[in-house]
């Protein structure tokens, strides 16, 4: 595969992910179907595309659509920190059960991406409990940078054929 075809499918990866979170802070203000169901459709879409672009799609990545659905079903407000924890550890606990769908296909070489993926869904949960910005800023950033990484796994997959 040559190098502009993995360069323009990177960045149409983030063109993806710019409208999933656009679509998670939509969700964050009204109509939360935005964010459960087309929010989670987007991302799924993008990531097998991604995977399909690298030529190793398979049936399983279809599973990405509803894990992400059920992650963002949770939301991960609250009134108490314990709740915005419990929460925000449950959302992240779905973008790492995708990466887990991933390591399973693709084998231990996704590694290079779950280990720091792990780091951003901490600092995801702190974010998500702390809002040290402001709201509609952070459901942004959040989304981006958590599944961010989710995108990074089709190209680490693609080294590994």
């Amino acid at each position: 595969m040559n190098e502009y075809t993995i360069g323009y499918t990177a960045a149409g990866s983030l063109m993806g992910l710019a409208i999933m979170a656009l679509l998670y802070m939509l969700g964050g203000r009204e109509g939360k179907w935005k964010r459960r169901f087309v929010g989670a459709f987007v991302q799924a879409v993008n990531s097998n595309v991604c995977f399909a672009i690298m030529q190793l799609w398979n049936w399983w990545l279809l599973l990405t659509w509803p894990i992400v659905s059920i992650g963002l079903h949770f939301g991960y407000g609250g009134s108490t920190t314990g709740a915005k924890l419990i929460r925000r550890t449950i959302y992240c606990a779905a973008n790492l059960a995708v990466a887990g769908l991933f390591i399973w296909q693709y084998g231990p070489k996704m590694l290079w991406v779950f280990i720091p993926n792990v780091g951003v869904a901490a600092w995801s949960i702190y974010m998500g409990v702390k809002n040290p910005i402001y709201a509609a800023a952070e459901e942004v950033f959040v989304c981006a940078l958590l599944y961010l990484m989710t995108n990074a796994y089709p190209f680490v997959a693609g080294l590994i054929k």
